[in-house]
C-alpha cells in the first residue's frame, strides 16, 4: 500500500493568496488554519508534504482551477539545497565567473550557471556566518567598474556601521552545473571585479550590486533567476523578497532549485520522447540538423 510519501510544490513565484490556499490545505490535513497559513508564509513554495499520491494529485487539480500551477513530487525531492560554500571574492568577465573563499577557488563559464537567487536577509546579530573570514579588520574591497565607472570600496568597518542601522543585508546564491555546486555571498563581505561589457546604460552611475545583477541577467543565458534578481538589476525594491532569518531564505532558495530541476527533468523527458518518435529533438529540427 502506498504511503504518505508525496509533497505538493508550486511551479512559479506569482503572488499567492495565502488565505485561499491555506483553507484548501488545512481542510485536507485537518490542521488549524492559522498554523497552515504561517507555514505557507515561511515555506513559500512547498504547499504540503507527507501526503498520499491521490490526495496530492487531487489538491493539485483544485489549485490548478484557481490558476496555481503545482507539481506532485516525492518527499525526498524537497530536501533542502546543499550547504553553500561561503565566498569572499567574485570575478565576472565575458567568459564567466570565478569564485574564491578560504581554500576554495573555482571558475565556471556562463553556460555552467544553473540558478542565481538573491534576497534581503536579517542576519543573526547583524552579522552573517563569514565562513572562515578572519574576525579582524578586512582590507577594503576594490571594485573595477564597467565603462570607466569609478571604483567603490566596501570594507568591514563600513559594513558593520551600515548593518548596525539596517540588520537586513543582501545575500546572493549561485548554483552551477554539472555537480550542483552552491555558493553564497554576503553584502559587504566580499570583493567583486566586473570585467568587460555589462548591461548598464551608458554613463549611468549605479551600485555594485545592481551591476552584478545586470551582468548575470545579460550573460547567464541558460540559468534561471529568482524573482528578486531582475528587480535588483532594475534598481527596484526587494521588499517582497525580505527574509527574517537565513534559514527562511535558504528554504526559499531550495524551493527555487526544486522548481528548476523539476522543469529540467520534464524538458529532458519531452526531448527524449521527441527524439524517439522522429530521430531528432525538436531543437535539432528547428536548426535544420539531420538533413
Amino acid at each position: 500500500m502506498e504511503g504518505r510519501d508525496y509533497a505538493l510544490i508550486r511551479l512559479d513565484e506569482r503572488k499567492l493568496n495565502i488565505s485561499d490556499v491555506a483553507r484548501i490545505v488545512a481542510g485536507v490535513e485537518g490542521r488549524p488554519l492559522a498554523d497552515v497559513s504561517m507555514r505557507l508564509k515561511g515555506g513559500r513554495g512547498v504547499l504540503a508534504k507527507d501526503l498520499e499520491r491521490d490526495v496530492a494529485e487531487g489538491m493539485a487539480k483544485v489549485l490548478a482551477v484557481r490558476g496555481i500551477r503545482c507539481a506532485v513530487v516525492s518527499n525526498d525531492v524537497i530536501a533542502v539545497a546543499p550547504k553553500p560554500k561561503r565566498c569572499t571574492q567574485l570575478t565576472l568577465s565575458a567568459k564567466g565567473l570565478a569564485l574564491k573563499g578560504g581554500k576554495l577557488e573555482e571558475s565556471f563559464g556562463w553556460d555552467g550557471i544553473e540558478l542565481v537567487n538573491c534576497g534581503r536577509v536579517r542576519l543573526l546579530d547583524n552579522q552573517p556566518d563569514r565562513g572562515g573570514i578572519p574576525s579582524g579588520s578586512m582590507p577594503s574591497a576594490p571594485i573595477v567598474g564597467f565603462s570607466g565607472l569609478p571604483a567603490i570600496a566596501v570594507g568591514r568597518r563600513q559594513y558593520v556601521k551600515t548593518v548596525s542601522k539596517d540588520p537586513y543585508s543582501l545575500v546572493i546564491d549561485i548554483f552551477t552545473y554539472p555537480k550542483g555546486g552552491h555558493y553564497r555571498l554576503y553584502e559587504g563581505l566580499f570583493k567583486a571585479s566586473l570585467k568587460g561589457k555589462g548591461g548598464e546604460k551608458s554613463g549611468e552611475l549605479m551600485s555594485r550590486d545592481r551591476r552584478l545583477a545586470q551582468t548575470f541577467v545579460a550573460n547567464a543565458r541558460r540559468a534561471s533567476f529568482g524573482a528578486a534578481l531582475p528587480l535588483l538589476a532594475e534598481g527596484k525594491s526587494l521588499y517582497k523578497y525580505t527574509f527574517t532569518s537565513e534559514p527562511a531564505y535558504h528554504r526559499y532558495t531550495s524551493w527555487l532549485l526544486q522548481i528548476e530541476r523539476f522543469k529540467k527533468e520534464n524538458r529532458d523527458g519531452s526531448a527524449e520522447d521527441a527524439e524517439d518518435d522522429n530521430g531528432l529533438t525538436e531543437n535539432q529540427e528547428a536548426r535544420g540538423e539531420g538533413e
